[in-house]
C-alpha cells in the first residue's frame, strides 16, 4: 500500500545531471603506490560544491580508469554515518585493469571517509560519485515520485541489494505514489531516468 502524496512534508528535486554523478564527490585523482585515505576536505565534486549531498542521503560510486594492471584487487573501505549511526562498506575492484564503476549499497548522510589500498600503478585515475537517492532515515519510504519529462523510474523497496525492485515508464508531471525506500540511479540501466526527478517525503 502506497503512502499519500498529499501528506508529504516536503519535496526534494534533483536535476538530470545530479542523478548519476560519477565524479560528484571527487572529480579525479591519480592512483597511489601507497595506501591513501580521502576525507571531506579532499572532496571537490559538484555534489559537494553545490550542496547536492545535503539534499538526501546517497550511495557511493567509484569509477576506475581503464589502465592495464593498475588496480589492486583489495577492498576500498568507506566509513561514514547513516541516520546518525556509524556505518561502513567495502567495495572491491573486479579487475586489475579497471574500466569499471563500483556501486555501493550503503547510504550515507554525507560523503564518507574512503580508504584506498596501495595500487600497482600510479598512472591510473579514480573518480568518486553520488549514486542511489535514499530516504532520510533507514527503512523510511518516499510518499511519491515525479519526473519532469517522460522517462523511467527505477525504485527499490528495502535497503539491501536483494530487496525488491521495480522499473516502469512514467509520463511528465505524473505523481507516482509508489513509496520506495530509494531510487536506483545507474545510467547503465536500459532506460535511465535521465530527467529532473522530484521525491515527496512523508
Amino acid at each position: 500500500m502506497s503512502l499519500s502524496a498529499g501528506s508529504a512534508r516536503r519535496t526534494v528535486t534533483f536535476l538530470a545531471a545530479e542523478i548519476d554523478d560519477l565524479d560528484g564527490v571527487l572529480e579525479s585523482v591519480s592512483t597511489s603506490l601507497t595506501a591513501v585515505t580521502y576525507v571531506a576536505a579532499d572532496y571537490d565534486g559538484d555534489a559537494i560544491s553545490v550542496g547536492l549531498w545535503s539534499k538526501l542521503p546517497r550511495t557511493i560510486t567509484i569509477t576506475l580508469s581503464s589502465t592495464v594492471g593498475a588496480f589492486a584487487l583489495e577492498p576500498i573501505v568507506m566509513t561514514g554515518v547513516r541516520n546518525g549511526v556509524a556505518v561502513t562498506e567495502s567495495l572491491t575492484p573486479g579487475s586489475v585493469d579497471g574500466g569499471e564503476t563500483l556501486r555501493g549499497v550503503q547510504a550515507f548522510d554525507y560523503p564518507p571517509t574512503i580508504a584506498f589500498p596501495a595500487q600497482a600503478d600510479a598512472g591510473a585515475t579514480i573518480s568518486i560519485g553520488a549514486g542511489n537517492i535514499c530516504t532520510p532515515a533507514f527503512e523510511e519510504r518516499f510518499a511519491a515520485v515525479k519526473l519532469a519529462a517522460n522517462g523511467q523510474i527505477h525504485a527499490q523497496y528495502g535497503e539491501s541489494s536483494e530487496s525488491p525492485v521495480d522499473s516502469f515508464a512514467s509520463v511528465a508531471d505524473e505523481l507516482e505514489p509508489i513509496a520506495p525506500t530509494r531510487l536506483l540511479t545507474s545510467a547503465a540501466r536500459t532506460t535511465p531516468m535521465g530527467t529532473v526527478v522530484t521525491v515527496y517525503i512523508d
